[in-house]
């Protein structure tokens, strides 16, 4: 099941939103960064989160999954408010609006 729910998700996100260039499983991939990404960015990292179960008839169970996305991009450096590499260091935001439009 989370399988096809990790399909769906690289599937869905390259269709609608393509500025992502890599989707990969959540390993707490971002920790063991020294100073350079290992792949490109922006990526998104798929997280699911524990399922907990409940019993229903017959043996069935029934448990909600939730899944979390991790959004990796690379850092823009400025100096207040009015720097005018503002507007690249806000351009994430956009990118978190394409994705919640695109899930």
């Amino acid at each position: 099941m989370r399988k096809q729910i990790f399909q769906a998700i690289c599937t869905r996100l390259t269709e609608r939103v393509p500025d992502i260039q890599f989707i990969d499983l959540w390993n707490n991939n971002v920790q063991t960064l020294s100073g350079g990404a290992v792949w490109p960015l922006p990526a998104v990292f798929v997280e699911f989160e524990p399922i907990e179960w409940r019993q229903q008839n017959n043996g069935a169970r029934r448990g909600d999954v939730a899944v979390r996305l991790h959004l990796v991009t690379r850092a823009v450096s400025t100096h207040g408010a009015k720097d005018p590499k503002m507007s690249d260091a806000l351009g994430f935001l956009d990118l978190i609006d394409q994705i919640n439009a695109a899930m």
